[in-house]
């Protein structure tokens, strides 16, 4: 790839990923202090608790930040402050109404656990998914106006908030479990106070536009949301119901291990999103550049999951304890999972660009489908294993439909080979990982330093040129054809 076309995108790594990146860095450093006081039954309880927030917080953003990245640079300059509180007002007010009937729809039993005393808990998890939903429509507009000082200051605030107070309430306070899951919703409360204060400045003036067209972007996402949310945590919820609250704590352990990973695909979108979008308005930006940086995006986060997965393995020899030990026999398996979401970011923007995202039914569905099958199947008989083969298989049936649904609707080539030369290489190095375990620190930098080397192999070539088209161009030049 050309400097040219890497250099927007880390440019945009460089802005609002180091935020993201200290922040996630930041709670990954204080996972030891957590385990000093939490307990796998308390992990089990906290993994219920981000069941919901991780079902409701999405649904409740209606898909209008999503809009307003995808719209932002088509409107003039006079029409922005207008269509943006339009937007925010309409976000509100649903969030508001569906909020209130989630608290209804939980209390008639539509998503039970085994345990009634897990209730309270939900109707917390509720009100701090509601509080959360105030971050969308605000955090993607300082993503488009690129405002990194702004994101940055919100992101830090965010982070000392939730952590202080979870501190606080852990470590002075002494709560346990209930200061712990208190603490995220007041901190959710406090920065939803921020998030209105910073766009309050939209609030003023009575003037109105139509916004049918970005409504009709985001709105029929809505049912596609809750079915994908609901899919993604069809493992968790009938895992729940056959393993013990502290068993199901460590698989809660595991997972948030591979959130960590995950959010690393977060961050990779707050920079390729807006920077295709732009480049599409601009029209800068042809479907083989979009290709390249799809496939610069998967290579780049592929290498960093092979490296987290030795690192994290790290972790939990040496904070763990004898309690939290068999969680990293589930982290590899859910490492590859958060890849397959990388795919879906990277290579399933087509849609977008189209302003189709409509279509994306056409894999929902399947994967949904494919999620509740495998785990009433799989999950009674092979339990956590289970539910990762249900996330595995349910995640690639979705990636591969979106590829292809996603290069209709924005018609370019796909990297197959430099794809699957992808896939064989992470497959064998993360096959190294997992069998030879770490016993010491020696071990584990001997290990970090034959995974770096694997990792920059793919960075190299990348970086450097097509393997094929070095090969040729040494055979050609051994023919004498080569000029």
């Amino acid at each position: 790839m050309s400097e040219s076309q890497i250099k927007p995108f880390i440019k945009g790594l460089s802005g609002f990923g180091a935020f993201a990146l200290v922040n996630q860095l930041g709670a990954f450093f204080l996972i030891p202090i957590y385990w000093s006081y939490l307990s796998p039954s308390d992990y089990g309880v906290i993994g219920i608790f981000y069941i919901v927030v991780n079902i409701l917080s999405p649904l409740f953003s209606f898909g209008i930040n999503g809009a307003l990245a995808r719209f932002f640079y088509e409107w003039t300059e006079g029409e922005r402050p207008i269509k943006i509180r339009m937007l925010w007002y309409i976000q509100i007010s649903m969030m508001c109404i569906l909020a209130t009937a989630s608290h209804y729809f939980l209390s008639f039993g539509v998503l039970s656990f085994k345990n009634e005393a897990y209730y309270p808990t939900i109707y917390l998890s509720v009100a701090t998914a509601a509080f959360m939903s105030f971050q969308h429509l605000p955090f993607s507009l300082l993503r488009v106006e690129q405002k990194v000082k702004a994101f940055g200051v919100f992101s830090l605030v965010s982070f000392f908030l939730t952590a202080g107070l979870s501190l606080l309430a852990l470590i002075v306070l002494e709560l346990g479990l209930e200061g712990y899951l208190l603490a995220q919703f007041f901190s959710s409360g406090v920065m939803a106070i921020l998030w209105v204060l910073l766009i309050a400045k939209y609030f003023s003036g009575g003037a109105w536009l139509s916004v049918r067209e970005e409504l009709k972007f985001s709105l029929p996402n809505m049912p596609l949301t809750a079915i994908a949310k609901i899919a993604e945590v069809t493992d968790r919820i009938i895992l729940e119901r056959f393993l013990s609250i502290a068993t199901f704590g460590l698989y809660t352990v595991a997972y948030r291990f591979g959130g960590y990973y995950g959010s690393v695909n977060s961050i990779f979108k707050l920079a390729f999103y807006p920077l295709v979008y732009k480049r599409i308005i601009k029209d800068t930006c042809s479907s083989e550049e979009i290709t390249r940086l799809s496939f610069f995006y998967i290579v780049i986060y592929a290498q960093i999951g092979l490296l987290a997965t030795v690192f994290f393995e790290g972790v939990v020899s040496w904070f763990g304890e004898q309690k939290f030990q068999g969680s990293f026999d589930y982290i590899p398996f859910l490492m590859m999972t958060f890849f397959l979401r990388g795919v879906i970011s990277a290579f399933g923007i087509g849609m977008d660009i189209a302003k189709v995202p409509h279509r994306a039914f056409y894999a929902v569905i399947p994967a949904a489908v494919t999620s509740v099958i495998m785990a009433i199947l799989l999950i009674p008989t092979f339990g956590i294993m289970g539910a990762i083969y249900t996330l595995c298989s349910s995640l690639t049936v979705k990636a591969l439909i979106m590829i292809f649904l996603s290069h209709k609707a924005y018609p370019r080539k796909f990297p197959l080979f430099g794809f699957v030369c992808l896939v064989v290489h992470g497959a064998l190095v993360f096959w190294g990982i997992y069998i030879f375990r770490i016993e010491g620190v020696f071990d584990l930098v001997l290990k970090m330093i034959a995974v770096m080397v694997a990792t920059a192999v793919p960075l190299g070539l990348m970086f450097s040129g097509s393997f094929l088209m070095i090969v040729r161009n040494v055979c050609l030049r051994k023919c004498g054809e080569y000029e």
